[in-house]
């Protein structure tokens, strides 16, 4: 069975959550969640199309003779185009003159790691390595919020714990690139042995939990509740009870696509 570090940070979370998502399947219907989903998916394929070059070669014309072919290619809505634009703008006026001199050695880099019978993976968005540290790039694109900085921090040492696993034990750090169609900002931050052997044991719960744990999951109800897509079918779902047809009829009411029957 696969894990990934982005169903380990919702059940960090919420149980009930992550059951929603991962043991479910659903997934919020919603044009304006879509948009952005598009959105980003565009932002990090031009940016992985741009780090692929030579740092020398790195130059705004480059991003936009990459995003421009994207939003030709496919009827995007005007949103999604001026937000994608917004954004790469933003990105390079931020950091054009930071990319020439960052060389990237690896992007769409696969993360792999085994434990407790489980297969762990991860994506990350470019790679790089020297003779004192590993960096980690990820691009993050949507407005931050509390729960974001939760599934982020969790994450991070999540992609060190694995490079670790894969290449061995080195300093790794790990730089963020957050950009929304308003602002454009980078952070970093530096693992430590402490912070890997904090993963090793969140990973150890999880999966426990994942092999052990009863239908019924725990609904931390509270703060997070109001950063959560399944809010409303959270609420409905518990009136519901264990009526599998109003089940049903809530999520549909609530805009939540069902996974697809599988066929044979």
């Amino acid at each position: 069975m696969k894990v990934s570090p982005s169903s380990k940070a919702m059940w960090l979370k919420c149980e009930g959550a992550h059951t929603y998502r991962y043991t479910d399947g659903l997934t919020l219907k919603s044009e304006s969640i879509d948009d952005r989903r598009t959105t980003g998916r565009i932002v990090h394929e031009v940016l992985r199309a741009y780090w692929r070059l030579p740092a020398t070669q790195r130059t705004y014309e480059v991003l936009t003779s990459v995003l421009e072919p994207l939003l030709e290619e496919a009827a995007f809505s005007t949103q999604v185009e001026r937000d994608a634009q917004s954004m790469i703008s933003r990105f390079f006026a931020a950091f054009g003159t930071d990319e020439k001199a960052f060389p990237i050695a690896a992007t769409e880099m696969l993360l792999t790691g085994d434990k407790d019978g489980y297969s762990i993976e991860a994506y990350i968005d470019a790679y790089y390595e020297n003779e004192n540290y590993r960096y980690i790039g990820e691009v993050k694109t949507g407005a931050p919020d509390a729960a974001y900085y939760l599934e982020k921090h969790e994450q991070h040492l999540d992609y060190a714990y694995l490079m670790n696993h894969l290449l061995g034990p080195k300093p790794t750090m790990v730089v963020y690139t957050l950009l929304t169609p308003k602002i454009a900002t980078r952070y970093s931050i530096t693992v430590t042995s402490a912070n890997l052997e904090y993963a090793d044991y969140q990973w150890t719960r999880y999966l426990a939990w994942i092999r052990n744990h009863e239908p019924r999951p725990v609904y931390n109800a509270g703060f997070w509740c109001r950063f959560c897509e399944f809010s409303e079918l959270c609420t409905a779902r518990r009136v519901a009870g264990t009526d599998e047809m109003a089940k049903s009829r809530y999520t549909q009411r609530a805009g939540f696509a069902l996974p697809a029957a599988e066929e044979g």
